[in-house]
């Protein structure tokens, strides 16, 4: 009797060694996957982004009903950048833990100069992590979890580099530099201004998106007879049109000259509501610059500023070749 308590006693204790020890295995492992799972695999759910540095630079983007992206609350985000950190949002993959020998220093840049990632999904926190500078080989980026104290070299499969520039934190990396990007559909009203030929100026009103669906009006008076061929196609090319870069370091009595030399006005209404109004003007140069004919000139004869919807703090630079095809006279619709 004896013998079988002690046989079943010596079975319950190897049996409940065999548990504790699958369990402390499966606890480790759950633990060891959470603090090196940096990867976000379902990015569609994604819906906020939020990246700071150490120097106060913070981008925010927030996804709209429409699936575009906003940022910092103020500007359009560049589709394709908020595309391409998405793909490498879903990619991020440990590549080894962070040596004895480089430990301490790799977690005091974290700290100091670490730059910190949040993603949101369906308005709830599921990733926060730091990322640090290259590795040693520059083959991936070192990164830490939050609430962990492990830092990990840090890559993406198929790119050969260090992943940090993806986090960067400068606002026009990011923003739009969309001017127009409307398709045919969208715009239901379009008026130019022209300011040096006022009687060249017009106006086109859509009742559907069929050719005699359009009207025009040039100086306020409508035209019954005009191309309609010609006007459909130029409502057509107002998708993708972008400026060339932000007029940052543009002196104050430039700015005031150029606010001086309007030369047209474009206002557009989408079928949303939505609106659009920019201004173009003649952008001063230095002595020194030619035209296109070889004489000395004073104005910019490739490019122009612009502003977007009378916000006159910000100068946008843009190029007559990306823009010419829509600052036409209004007698170009003419039979």
């Amino acid at each position: 009797m004896l013998k079988k308590n002690l046989k079943l006693i010596l079975t319950l204790l190897l049996l409940v060694g065999v548990a504790v020890y699958f369990l402390t295995k499966q606890r480790s492992s759950t633990l060891d996957k959470e603090l090196t799972n940096f990867a976000v695999k379902d990015t569609s759910s994604v819906d906020k982004i939020f990246i700071a540095d150490r120097s106060g630079r913070k981008i925010l983007l927030v996804k709209k009903k429409d699936e575009q992206w906003t940022l910092n609350s103020k500007y359009d985000a560049r589709m394709d950048k908020v595309h391409h950190f998405l793909s490498v949002l879903s990619r991020l993959k440990v590549t080894a833990p962070v040596g004895k020998n480089m430990f301490n220093n790799i977690i005091k840049q974290l700290s100091t100069t670490g730059i910190k990632v949040e993603v949101y999904s369906k308005g709830e926190k599921v990733k926060v992590f730091y990322v640090g500078n290259a590795t040693q080989g520059a083959d991936g980026s070192f990164m830490m979890l939050e609430n962990s104290a492990a830092p990990f070299s840090v890559s993406m499969p198929g790119f050969d580099g260090y992943l940090t520039p993806n986090f960067d934190c400068d606002e026009a990396l990011w923003r739009s530099s969309n001017v127009f990007n409307y398709t045919y559909k969208e715009i239901i009203s379009l008026k130019l201004q022209s300011f040096e030929h006022p009687n060249e100026s017009f106006e086109f009103n859509k009742n559907g998106n069929s050719l005699s669906d359009v009207q025009l009006k040039i100086q306020d008076r409508p035209i019954a007879n005009f191309d309609t061929v010609r006007a459909n196609h130029y409502l057509m090319q107002f998708a993708k049109l972008n400026y060339e870069a932000v007029a940052e370091l543009v002196r104050e009595t430039r700015k005031d000259s150029a606010m001086h030399m309007p030369l047209y006005k474009i206002d557009i209404t989408t079928i949303t509501g939505q609106t659009q109004s920019v201004m173009f003007y003649k952008k001063p140069v230095d002595p020194g610059v030619l035209d296109d004919l070889g004489n000395p000139t004073s104005i910019d004869p490739e490019r122009m500023f612009a502003t977007l919807n009378g916000n006159n703090k910000e100068l946008l630079v843009a190029q007559y070749f990306v823009f010419g095809k829509i600052l036409v006279p209004g007698s170009s619709f003419l039979k």
